[in-house]
């Protein structure tokens, strides 16, 4: 009989060095130490084949590798919100700290429903500069024609979070006459030590 082991790193800390903190009401807070132990890899990639004008054009793969966790913030909502707006509408605002830091990885995941127009747009900054991969308003998070589903969205970021904090924003635009309404969305937020 074949015994299955659970690598460390997945491993339930003994002593969490995490605390919930709770913000406003509809909110909820969850912040783990800097000095998580385990190592993190990340690979973003912008798509390869993009089509401009008929013609394909290659698009920049962008890589990020990072040795361990230096900070994380994870933030939730549960009041349920609308947008109309073609322009981008920001949602989330948050900001993280690491006193070294690499890259920023970006996980934002919710509750939709888009309905009418064309489709409904989220997209992720870091420092008021739009995260990896970017892709502005051609990335659809969901669509018409269909009911309440949960969608995610993970970009990442090459920054220096040690002077000051990394600010994060989440933005959400309706195109093409849609409404966006969101429900029950979390904003996860890594700070990555880069490779030593």
């Amino acid at each position: 009989m074949k015994m299955l082991t659970i690598p460390r790193m997945f491993r339930s800390a003994r002593t969490p060095d995490e605390a919930a903190i709770p913000a406003e009401k509809g909110r909820f807070r969850l912040r783990v130490g800097r000095r998580a132990k385990f190592l993190t890899t990340v690979v973003a990639a912008t798509c390869v084949g993009v089509l401009v004008g008929g013609a394909a054009v290659n698009a920049a793969i962008q890589r990020f590798v990072g040795s361990s966790v230096m900070g994380h913030v994870i933030v939730t909502e549960d009041v349920a919100s609308s947008h109309t707006s073609t322009s981008w509408t920001t949602i989330a605002n948050e900001n993280i700290f690491a006193n070294i830091t690499s890259t920023v990885l970006v996980r934002f995941s919710a509750e939709t429903l888009c309905t009418g127009g064309s489709w409904c747009s989220v997209r992720i900054l870091v420092n008021d500069d739009e995260a990896f991969p970017r892709a502005g308003t051609d990335f659809a998070f969901d669509s018409p024609s269909d009911n309440w589903e949960s969608h995610s969205v993970e970009r990442a970021y090459p920054t220096n979070c040690s002077s000051v904090s990394c600010n994060v924003k989440v933005q959400v635009a309706a195109l093409g006459g849609s409404t966006f309404r969101l429900d029950d969305w979390t904003l996860s937020i890594w700070a990555l030590r880069g490779p030593s």
